[in-house]
């Protein structure tokens, strides 16, 4: 699966087919926006995490999905979803094994510093790849360092405060080499970012949340109430406009970045 999911990010991929449970109730749980499904009431925390939910037969058009996935920001997401199950299924450490990863001869590339934010850490700017892990090795190199798991941990990581931390340069790297964007736009269309708001009291420079930046996130709790409320039609022209609203005020709000229209005179 983990290979499976890897293919089917490319671009002329078209469907992804077969026993998808396990990767849907990861949707549900880290996206609590995206998909339609109702919780079971009789749903106890010793059952698999997926048999929490009740997935409807109505489906969601691909341009509504896109719509949605472009509006998630920082807040919305759920990145640790399962405290509340570890008393049924502890933390595995080994989960935070780097390397390859293996079974028979498909090999994959493992690197949980990629994503510790999921692990409660504050996420930092990972190593290229290359340099992480030279060469290509062995199946049995491949085999030993996972026998040898808590050697190849990944090193330096530091608790969050609050879920969802990363390093103030994180999000400009990861825009400098992601696909932040779903939806195709011309680039003089998306605003220039500023991350924060400086001010100068008594000579020194202070950083503060914009202004605007509390009216945004107000403008976007209510979109989402609406949202949630389930009274939009999907691919009405109330649901798209509601929509691209939401995703232009949680652009606003995610980690404090402000989009600011400059005039082209400069003033």
């Amino acid at each position: 699966m983990f290979k499976q999911l890897g293919d089917g990010s490319y671009a002329n991929t078209k469907q992804l087919a077969g026993y998808v449970t396990l990767f849907s109730s990861w949707i549900y749980e880290h996206f609590p926006s995206i998909g339609h499904r109702q919780l079971r009431d009789d749903y106890v925390e010793d059952q698999p995490l997926c048999m929490k939910y009740v997935v409807g037969s109505r489906l969601s058009t691909l341009a509504s999905v896109q719509m949605q996935l472009d509006s998630l920001c920082v807040g919305v997401v759920q990145w640790m979803p399962y405290e509340e199950h570890r008393a049924v299924r502890p933390f595995e450490w080994i989960s935070l094994f780097s390397g390859y990863i293996r079974l028979s001869g498909c090999r994959q590339m493992h690197l949980p510093e990629c994503i510790l934010r999921q692990f409660g850490y504050i996420q930092c700017i990972p190593s290229h790849p290359t340099t992480v892990h030279h060469g290509d090795p062995s199946t049995s190199d491949i085999d030993h360092r996972w026998l040898d798991y808590n050697a190849n941990l990944v090193q330096g990581v530091v608790l969050a405060t609050d879920v969802g931390t990363c390093v103030p340069a994180y999000l400009e790297w990861f825009r400098s080499i992601s696909h932040p964007y779903i939806i195709q736009m011309a680039e003089d269309d998306r605003p220039p970012v500023i991350t924060h708001y400086g001010r100068r009291h008594g000579g020194k420079d202070t950083i503060s949340e914009h202004p605007a930046v509390g009216l945004c996130r107000r403008i976007a709790s209510t979109l989402q109430l609406i949202i949630g409320d389930g009274h939009l039609t999907e691919d009405s022209l109330a649901w798209e406009g509601t929509q691209t609203t939401l995703m232009l005020a949680r652009s606003a709000t995610e980690d404090m970045f402000v989009y600011v229209r400059r005039r082209r005179n400069g003033r």
